[in-house]
């Protein structure tokens, strides 16, 4: 089932970012499916910390994010993890960040709140509609990724 999700999903745009912790910086994939759907997938980090590379679909994500009811951490994330790599949340978290997703919570000491995900939408959007694929999505790069779903079942 994981290989019939991949081939459906081909990546928009490949991003870079700083881990939240600041020690390793980051690589991610967007990208959409046949119903233009977004996910995101850790592709790469430069240090020591290893990650699921499965593709998590933006949707639950933020089903998840929601059920947060305000400022929230990366563990709100860690449903999709369960079982699995402990650093994949937070490397989602800092992607999210970087996307305009989330921003950092004004309240809250090390939390995130929600921001206006119609934003991102409206500048995902074109990107989704195009043709173009990017290729440089081989492989994650410096870690040996878990290769078990995200998707709770």
């Amino acid at each position: 089932m994981k290989k019939e999700i991949e081939s459906t999903i081909h990546t928009i745009k490949t991003g870079n970012c700083s881990s939240r912790s600041g020690k390793s910086k980051l690589t991610y994939l967007i990208g959409a499916d046949s119903a233009s759907e977004i996910h995101f997938r850790i592709n790469g980090n430069t240090g020591n910390g290893f990650f699921n590379n499965d593709w998590v679909p933006l949707e639950i994500i933020l089903e998840l994010l929601g059920k947060s009811g305000g400022a929230f951490t990366s563990y709100a994330l860690h449903p999709l993890l369960k079982g699995k790599s402990n650093n994949t949340p937070a490397f989602l978290i800092a992607s999210l960040l970087e996307e305009g997703i989330i921003h950092r919570s004004s309240i809250e000491k090390r939390c995130y709140e929600m921001s206006d995900v119609s934003v991102f939408m409206a500048k995902i959007k074109p990107l989704t509609e195009s043709k173009t694929v990017i290729e440089k999505e081989s492989k994650p790069t410096k870690k040996k990724p878990v290769t078990e779903s995200l998707i709770p079942e």
